[in-house]
């Protein structure tokens, strides 16, 4: 398994052409583990997941169709129903929504002490950032809470 390091640097290394063929590898792994972990657990970890995944897709202050179509399985899984783009990015947009709101989501993984969790959240965040085919500095900045 790579350490959060390890894929940190892979992302930062690789160019927009690469990039796009990590991404979804690195999501569908992800989702598969959220989804053993979200099966009968807690609406709290259902929060927690949601909220860690919505904060990844605003952290550069912009949700783009490449960056929900990586998110989609998560976000469905979570609501229990098929979620539109419009959907997402309209809920975003009224809730007026900023990392500050975020934050304690991530504590509250690294306090949960599931390393396999935190590992998937943060490869599926990892790809949600690449997803537009450029990791952002604000990007960067979500991701090493991960790795803190």
């Amino acid at each position: 398994m790579q350490t959060f390091g390890d894929i940190l640097n892979e992302l930062k290394t690789k160019t927009k052409a690469e990039l796009s063929d990590i991404v979804q590898n690195y999501a569908d792994k992800a989702a598969q583990e959220i989804g053993k972990y979200m099966n009968g657990n807690t609406k709290l970890a259902s929060y927690t997941v949601f909220s860690t995944v919505i904060g990844t897709v605003i952290s550069d202050g912009y949700f783009s169709e490449e960056e929900y179509e990586v998110a989609k399985p998560v976000i469905d899984m979570i609501m229990d129903e098929d979620v539109s783009y419009e959907d997402v990015a309209e809920g975003i947009k009224l809730a007026n929504l900023d990392l500050s709101n975020f934050n304690a989501a991530v504590d509250l993984i690294a306090e949960a002490g599931d390393k396999e969790l935190n590992y998937a959240l943060f490869v599926l965040c990892a790809a949600l950032c690449v997803a537009d085919k450029d990791l952002k500095m604000e990007e960067l900045a979500w991701l090493n809470k991960f790795a803190g």
